[in-house]
């Protein structure tokens, strides 16, 4: 009896064991699914990267390329692609001498296409068009998200950008491209023949051109068609008001200005070397970074330059020009691929990456801007040797004051550059050229660049 009550309490104790053992392994079991389950879940909720289509052609530009790559591999959930649009070129347009506007017609009508459906392209950089006036177009029709909703949503600090330009870029109140970069496009001339004054009208610079010596040039050329792209072609749109959707090419002023420019040689007489022993009233003079400006301005004569900008009606001649240096993101793309999209355009505009290409630019940023110049001008007083025609001259570099006057020329800058589509382009040329042939008079010119390009314009912006 003693010996069978042994051996039952030994089964119970191991028993008991072995139930305790079994509970223990389930429990464990049960934790290790768990925890596999869990991180099954956890990998199937990792979502793939959101991809994002950007625009290119010819491959892309290899700087912004570099910080493509450095977006790709930061892990941040977003991965870029590239969509060349050089595969709509058409080469059966070509000459002997090269591509035709033809020839890059197609890329420029489909990116239209791709830019109103949704999820084809994302992110459109002005440069892949080859007919900026498109993108314009486009930005005025609405096809471009506004970037200052982002920059609410998140709170995002826009002070360290040059809100000036940012403000010359917007659309009725909406910023719909970022500007990464801008120069200054004017028209400069001798003090003793410009005056002092910048931003003239057009019958300021009448009268002084009427002041100059006998045998005056618009620097070294006297043709009809030189003086016009000298202070005309780049300041078309100045007759354009944008906000209206109008256009004043039958005003006062611009037939004043047809009949100033009718009043020179026909474009016959147009020589291909300019005559450097004439008086040279203006030429254009842009302005693409602060050491770019300081030897602008420099001459043998040590003659003092005035940059009195186009000739215009509201004497706005300077003009900020941002061409082929701004990104967009697509009103079309989804939210997240937006949001995306505003994260590398954060990335374009960032301390790091303005400071790299601030050598070619002014960069939008105003941080790099300041820190560029305070640079520049620290060489002041240095010398800066250069050689013409085999005698070497000390140009030294920009000083204090001559970044001042930068700033102050950009600050009181009233507007930026805006393309026009090259047919309509083409259109007034074709108007400007049959007066420079006698055909039409400078007034019948402008009723029919008026009547032919005021209806595509007031139509596409």
């Amino acid at each position: 009896m003693k010996k069978f009550l042994t051996m039952l309490s030994a089964f119970m104790i191991v028993t008991a064991v072995s139930c305790s053992e079994v509970s223990t392994v389930s429990q464990v079991s049960e934790e290790l699914q768990e925890e596999n389950t869990t991180t099954e879940n956890s990998v199937s909720e990792k979502r793939e990267d959101v991809t994002i289509t950007m625009a290119v052609k010819n491959g892309g530009n290899a700087f912004i390329n570099e910080v493509i790559n450095d977006f790709n591999k930061a892990d941040n959930g977003y991965k870029i692609v590239l969509k060349d649009y050089m595969e709509y070129y058409d080469s059966s347009f070509d000459t002997e001498k090269g591509a035709n506007p033809e020839s890059f017609a197609k890329i420029d009508t489909q990116l239209s296409l791709d830019i109103i459906e949704s999820g084809i392209v994302d992110i459109v950089p002005d440069g892949v068009f080859y007919d900026t006036g498109k993108y314009e177009s486009l930005i005025q029709q609405g096809a471009f998200s506004n970037l200052y909703d982002f920059m609410k949503a998140e709170n995002y600090d826009d002070t360290a950008l040059y809100k000036h330009i940012l403000e010359l870029h917007e659309t009725d109140g909406k910023l719909c491209c970022m500007p990464l970069a801008f120069t200054i496009d004017t028209v400069a001339g001798y003090k003793r023949y410009v005056g002092d004054k910048e931003n003239w009208t057009i019958d300021e610079m009448i009268e002084h051109w009427n002041a100059m010596p006998e045998g005056s040039t618009f620097n070294g050329y006297t043709t009809k068609d030189y003086v016009y792209m000298t202070i005309l072609r780049n300041n078309i749109s100045s007759f354009i008001n944008f906000e209206n959707h109008t256009t004043n090419y039958n005003s006062p002023e611009f037939i004043k200005i047809l009949e100033f420019i009718n009043s020179f040689d026909p474009p016959e007489n147009y020589k291909q070397d300019m005559n450097w022993n004439t008086p040279h009233f203006i030429m254009n003079f842009p302005v693409d970074s602060f050491e770019d400006f300081h030897d602008s301005l420099w001459n043998e004569q040590n003659e003092p330059v005035t940059v009195v900008g186009y000739p215009s009606p509201d004497e706005s001649g300077i003009v900020i020009d941002t061409s082929r240096n701004k990104y967009s993101i697509c009103e079309y793309s989804s939210p997240e691929v937006k949001k995306g999209a505003w994260e590398f355009i954060k990335t374009l505009v960032s301390y790091d990456f303005q400071y790299k290409m601030a050598d070619y630019f002014f960069p939008v940023n105003y941080e790099v801007f300041k820190k560029k110049g305070e640079e520049e001008y620290s060489k002041y007083g240095q010398q800066n040797i250069i050689s013409i025609q085999s005698t070497e001259y000390d140009i030294g570099y920009l000083s204090p004051e001559e970044y001042d006057y930068i700033v102050s020329l950009t600050d009181n800058t009233k507007k930026a550059n805006v393309s026009i589509e090259e047919d309509i382009t083409k259109i007034i040329e074709e108007e400007l050229y049959s007066m420079f042939a006698g055909e039409k008079t400078p007034k019948e010119t402008a009723d029919m660049i008026q009547n032919k390009a005021g209806v595509l314009i007031s139509e596409r912006y």
